[in-house]
């Protein structure tokens, strides 16, 4: 048992003896893949200042409540940021939908507002483009909604009318109009009241800083992996035979190859944990509950990283071919889990093995510790980990344990074979 506890040192002083060159090596790999998530964000939360499409609106010049109107419509959660109404003259308004500069031509009737109030409802007349299908398509939405809106506002307006004349109820028919038009335009202006927002993108519920972040994290701590084949070499023939005489046998090596690994994934995952610490200090976030949480979910990953890493680095040869072997299955499967690109934009196959990949649960994880790091933080919706242990930390968890016995096994093949 001595020898054995003096080899397992051993094995560790080595693991220690080549980290300032592993960390050299994270920290160029953290920059490539800041640069990454840098890229990607950038690219996907770029905006333009202009609304998505125009729309051509002739309104003959004779509207009295043209601007009222205006004001409220261009100030509807679902019309402001979409659309932009251009008022021009009907045959310039032909031409701007021939040439596709407009994705709709609104020709308002005479008195239209006046039509409205009394119940005439003279049709507007609504020419939809089919240079832009999709955006005619939604513009052809919004119409039906308004227009269901109008509809909806009149009935009511018009009972509680007829219901005060029949109670002859005449000098209070003004204050239940005001009341009624006041309701109906706080609908149409806000519709929090009536339906749930949610905050939905092709990252899920997370905004895209979040999502690609943690992507580039989950890339440092596994091709870092590539860093650690010198934990895992056996060395020539001779010393392994003189191992086999001293007692040592593969279990010691498997595991001390294993602990080497664990704690150098560990260190990279206790930086986060210092910089998630030092953020929730700074917003006067920070909690002791939450903060051993952090750190218990930390250890659920490093495991299944560690796990991970150990199974690829046991069945590997000792070379450089080992390098390129990893860099490659680790690209493969977060590519697959939807790390780089979001699952939302994958065929449905590839999403569903894509949920099976341990770069995913990894990635999941990660969402899971950033909730507890800012509870408060309007970007994440941290009702999906109301539990600390929840099914993705399971999965974490199995995982490590599926990869950690066939590394076992590997150590102990390649010792019968008498090395590699």
């Amino acid at each position: 048992m001595r020898v054995k506890l003096q080899y397992f040192k051993a094995q560790l002083k080595k693991a220690f003896k080549y980290f300032p060159q592993l960390l050299v090596g994270s920290i160029f790999l953290a920059i490539l893949a800041g640069l990454f998530a840098y890229a990607a964000i950038s690219f996907q939360t770029k905006e333009s200042d202009e609304p998505i499409v125009h729309v051509a609106l002739v309104t003959n010049n004779n509207e009295a409540y043209l601007d009222y109107a205006m004001g409220i419509i261009t100030q509807m959660n679902s019309v402001k940021d979409l659309f932009a109404f251009d008022i021009v003259q009907e045959d310039e308004g032909y031409a701007l939908l021939e040439s596709g500069d407009v994705i709709a031509l609104f020709i308002l009737p005479d008195s239209m507002v006046e039509g409205i109030l009394s119940g005439k409802n003279t049709h507007a007349r609504i020419i939809l483009s089919d240079k832009d299908p999709l955006s005619g398509v939604l513009m052809q939405e919004i119409v039906k909604a308004g227009s269901s809106l109008i509809t909806s506002s009149q009935a009511s307006i018009y009972t509680a009318i007829d219901v005060y004349n029949n109670y002859e109820l005449y000098e209070a028919e003004t204050d239940i109009v005001n009341f009624l038009n006041a309701i109906e335009i706080s609908t149409a202006l806000s519709r929090n009241s009536i339906f749930a927002n949610h905050s939905l993108s092709e990252t899920g519920y997370v905004d895209y800083p979040t999502f690609y972040l943690c992507a580039a994290f989950v890339f440092v701590l596994l091709i870092s992996g590539a860093s650690y084949i010198m934990f895992y070499s056996r060395g020539v023939r001779d010393l392994q035979l003189k191992r086999k005489s001293a007692g040592i046998g593969c279990i010691t090596c498997a595991l001390s190859s294993y602990t080497s690994t664990f704690l150098y994934q560990f260190f990279l995952n206790f930086l986060l944990y210092i910089g998630l610490s030092i953020n929730m200090i700074l917003t006067d976030s920070f909690s002791l509950l939450d903060s051993l949480s952090i750190l218990f979910l930390l250890i659920i990953l490093t495991f299944a990283s560690s796990s991970f890493l150990f199974f690829l680095l046991s069945i590997s040869p000792e070379s450089p071919i080992s390098v390129i072997v990893l860099f490659l299955i680790t690209g493969s499967m977060m590519l697959i889990s939807g790390c780089f690109i979001p699952s939302a934009f994958l065929p449905d196959g590839i999403r569903m093995l894509g949920s099976y990949m341990p770069s995913s649960h990894m990635q999941y994880q990660l969402f899971h510790i950033l909730s507890y790091s800012n509870p408060l933080s309007s970007d994440m919706n941290i009702s999906n980990y109301k539990m600390l242990i929840d099914d993705n930390c399971l999965k974490l968890i199995i995982t490590g344990i599926i990869f950690f016995i066939p590394g076992l096994l590997s150590f102990y093949i390649a010792d019968k074979k008498g090395g590699r």
